[in-house]
C-alpha cells in the first residue's frame, strides 16, 4: 500500500511547526530587541516586572530556567504591546486584568 501525498504532506507540516516552535523562544525574541534591558535580581514582590520609563524588564534571579523563560516571555509582552506599568492605572482593575491577559496571550504563543 503506497502512503498518500497529503498524509506526508500533514506529516512534514506538523514536523516544520514543530521545528519552528522549537526555535522561538523568549531569549531570542529579547535579542530581537536591543533597546529593552534585561535585569536579574532579587525581587520582593512578583517574578518579573516590566518598567516602561526605563525600558527594562526585571526577572527574580531565584527562577530556574523553564519558569524564567515564560515570565521573560509575559514581561516582553508587554514591552512590545507597548504597555505602560499597571500601577499607573490606579482602580482601574479591569484595564490592568485586560493588559495582564493580552500579555498573556501573546507569551502564549512564544
Amino acid at each position: 500500500m503506497a502512503v498518500t501525498e497529503s498524509w506526508w504532506d500533514k506529516r512534514a507540516e506538523r514536523w516544520a511547526e514543530r521545528v519552528t516552535y522549537l526555535q522561538v523562544s523568549a531569549w531570542r525574541q529579547l535579542a530581537e530587541h536591543p533597546d529593552i534591558l534585561l535585569h536579574r535580581c532579587r525581587l520582593d514582590e512578583g517574578l518579573g516586572w516590566w518598567c516602561p520609563a526605563d525600558r527594562v524588564i526585571l526577572l527574580d534571579d531565584r527562577l530556574d530556567p523553564v519558569p524564567a523563560r515564560c515570565v521573560l516571555a509575559h514581561e516582553l509582552a508587554h514591552a512590545v504591546l507597548d504597555h505602560a506599568a499597571c500601577h499607573d492605572f490606579g482602580d482601574s482593575r479591569w484595564l490592568a486584568q485586560r493588559i495582564e491577559a493580552a500579555a498573556d496571550d501573546w507569551a502564549g504563543l512564544r
